[in-house]
């Protein structure tokens, strides 16, 4: 964290003191509307430290439930944050020393303190804000799962959606708890009429888990959504090929199918990407070969397409940033499902499928690495 940002934290911070209504006054408000302002105010310029004074502000509410609302709805704001800033964070979140670290640990400590206060929307909404930060604590998702098994009843459709997309995507093992969200997705008696958004974080979790299960929530109709946001149809689109209700329609080194990936999502290459393809180009120099950057297969946006002639070997390679593909928190470090599901996409388009993550490229000589990655020797 740089001088300046450290600096704006200690002034926000003093700011936030002097907001304080003095003890001699009574019993502190819930949440004094000056605080709630200075904490809008300032949550563009730094969305950690606004959501450090919200956490302070939940410490000093007068109900359980008070508190939750303060601690959730600041959760949720901050797995808004746009591209660049959510990357941004969750690299930070990788590095348990950090003050976004710590700052999001001591949420989760607070939240499980209140947890038998948890009402089955705001489980919904923690879970969802997590997993879109990608953080894995398997504590805090037990004692959620505890109150959203007693309260299962009072689920609706939206929350039964978003638990289910949460629990996958952070690969978070509750069989109890997985098996009743299951048992009140199938439940769901008209499953056409809930947006399409709800749909598509039912079907995926249900595609991994139970795919004999699928059609009874999704047919190939839901791909000719007019008004669908781009990534919700790759996620529809993955979901059924996964599911084997839909084929590819092309397979092969050219014409992906199920295309749909915006403008906004090419372009966009890391450091690592631009250092493998540098080292790739390189190992294989002297061999018939093709590389293809950032091609879309069936809705999955791969790194490199390697196509090796000689052999007729079809190799999609991905870059792996840590903080993208891997969860932080105290159980983190593994893969979020979305790879599960796109590796078997980019397997039914036929091609083999290689994972480079930024530690082992860091770690390991980029010639030996790629030898063992691609199963080619030096020599080629």
């Amino acid at each position: 964290m740089g001088f300046r940002r450290q600096e704006y934290r200690q002034q926000l911070k003093r700011e936030h003191d002097c907001a304080k209504p003095p003890a001699a006054l009574g019993e502190q408000p819930e949440m004094p509307h000056r605080d709630t302002d200075l904490v809008l105010r300032h949550f563009h310029e730094d969305p950690v430290m606004a959501m450090e004074l919200v956490r302070q502000n939940a410490s000093r509410a007068s109900s359980e439930w008070y508190a939750l609302e303060l601690l959730g709805h600041g959760l949720s704001d901050l797995a808004r944050l746009q591209d660049h800033e959510a990357g941004s964070l969750r690299k930070r979140l990788c590095d348990r020393e950090s003050f976004e670290y710590s700052v999001l640990a001591q949420s989760c400590l607070d939240i499980a303190k209140h947890a038998p206060h948890l009402s089955t929307y705001m489980s919904s909404k923690i879970s969802r804000a997590l997993a879109m930060l990608g953080y894995r604590d398997e504590a805090l998702f037990s004692l959620i799962g505890q109150q959203v098994q007693e309260k299962q009843k009072q689920l609706t459709q939206a929350q039964i959606a978003n638990l289910l997309w949460s629990l996958n995507h952070l690969d978070i093992d509750d069989p109890k708890l997985t098996k009743a969200l299951l048992r009140s997705a199938l439940r769901i008696s008209r499953i056409d009429e809930l947006p399409i958004e709800s749909r598509a974080r039912i079907a995926w979790p249900l595609a991994r888990l139970a795919p004999e299960k699928l059609r009874t929530l999704m047919s190939e109709s839901m791909l000719r959504e007019e008004d669908c946001d781009p990534e919700v149809y790759q996620l529809i689109y993955q979901t059924l090929v996964a599911a084997g209700m839909c084929s590819p329609t092309e397979a092969g080194f050219t014409g992906w199918a199920g295309a749909r990936i915006t403008d906004g999502q090419l372009g966009r290459e890391s450091a690592l990407q631009a250092s493998v393809g540098g080292a790739l180009r390189s190992f294989l120099y002297g061999t018939d070969h093709e590389i293809r950057e950032e091609q879309s297969i069936g809705g999955v946006l791969v790194d490199f397409v390697v196509h090796l002639r000689s052999s007729g070997r079809l190799i999609a390679i991905e870059a792996d940033g840590y903080h993208y593909h891997f969860s932080s928190g105290p159980d983190g470090g593994r893969r979020f499902g979305r790879d599960e599901l796109q590796r078997k996409i980019v397997e039914e388009h036929g091609l083999e499928v290689v994972h480079i993550t930024s530690q082992e490229w860091s770690e390991i000589p980029h010639e030996d690495l790629l030898a063992d990655k691609l199963r080619l020797s030096h020599g080629k």
